[in-house]
Order: C-alpha cells, then sequence, then structure tokens
C-alpha cells in the first residue's frame, strides 16, 4: 500500500469509529467488537491504532480484516485514505424461516414439480 500523510490515516481513524458506532459498538466496546466480528484474526490494540493513527502502514493482511470486519468491500480503506468514502457491504436481514423446509416455498429453476 502507497505512503499517506498522517492526516490521511487520522480521517481513516475517524471514519473507522464512526462506522464501528453504526455497527452498534459504542465508545468503549473495541473488545467486544473484535471479539464479536474480529474471528480472532486481529487484536484490539491493532483496532485502537487504526483508530487513532498511531502507524501509518499495516500490512495487506491487516487491511483486508479490517474492511471485513466493517463490511466495507476491498479497496475502501484506501479509497479513505486517498479522500474517498468506503463501500459499504449491504448484510441481508437473518431470514426468519428455512426455504428447505418451509412449505410455501416457491419452487427454484432446478426442481421437477410433481
Amino acid at each position: 500500500m502507497d505512503t499517506y500523510p498522517f492526516e490521511s490515516w487520522s480521517r481513516l481513524g475517524r471514519v473507522l469509529e464512526r462506522r464501528r458506532g453504526e455497527l452498534g459498538y459504542g465508545f468503549r466496546q473495541r473488545a467486544r467488537f473484535v471479539r464479536e466480528r474480529g474471528g480472532g484474526r486481529i487484536s484490539v490494540k491493532t483496532i485502537s491504532r487504526l483508530e487513532k493513527a498511531e502507524r501509518g502502514s499495516y500490512p495487506e493482511s491487516t487491511i483486508g480484516t479490517i474492511e471485513n470486519m466493517y463490511q466495507w468491500s476491498a479497496g475502501s480503506v484506501e479509497a479513505v485514505l486517498m479522500g474517498g468514502e468506503p463501500n459499504m457491504i449491504l448484510v441481508a436481514p437473518p431470514s426468519d424461516r428455512n426455504p428447505i423446509t418451509s412449505s410455501y416455498t416457491p419452487p427454484t429453476s432446478g426442481e421437477r414439480l410433481a
């Protein structure tokens, strides 16, 4: 990843912090955020460093993990560092029905009708 000035990393930190709040994790809930969304791939300290702009570079694997945790598409961190906006991944709410066992589920294109 290219080198970006401190102001870019500081902006990224603010955007990440705001996004974490949008996802339902408050000001002092970084640990819960990492535990529930990080899957053991990243530490609370790394999230803290990112949100506080304490470093000016991270490995690509860390950037990918961050984009996944914050529900951003690939390339969003770099877009924010360049002054743009992240691309959000829209996650569908969980369905309360099972299409395999529900009697009212319409047949799919590959199913034979009796």
